[in-house]
């Protein structure tokens, strides 16, 4: 659900802020909470990475402007998983989207 949610915010210039706050409503709503906030006190509810940042992205003020977006979303409700998939905003590349 938290997951579906942030996927169908993924757009060209949509911030990675935005994402986050999605996903941490959706994940309130459900009685789930952010892995990563409880254990590694992470300044947001998910871990969102643009193009090549390799993983762990802030949630900012960061534009998802022709990007590959990182959604790494572990949440903790009756157990704990992750799901980090990779949809695109805009146009990529073949080499961006792989």
């Amino acid at each position: 659900m938290v997951l579906d949610a942030m996927k169908a915010e993924v757009r060209p210039g949509v911030t990675t802020r935005h994402l986050d706050e999605v996903g941490a409503r959706v994940m309130r709503e459900q009685g789930a909470r952010s892995a990563p906030s409880m254990v590694y006190k992470f300044p947001g509810a998910s871990c969102i990475s643009l193009n090549d940042e390799a993983v762990h992205g802030i949630p900012s003020a960061r534009n998802s402007r022709k990007a590959t977006v990182k959604l790494d979303v572990t949440v903790e409700r009756t157990a704990t998983w992750p799901t980090p998939p990779s949809p695109s905003s805009g146009r990529v590349s073949k080499q961006a989207s792989n």
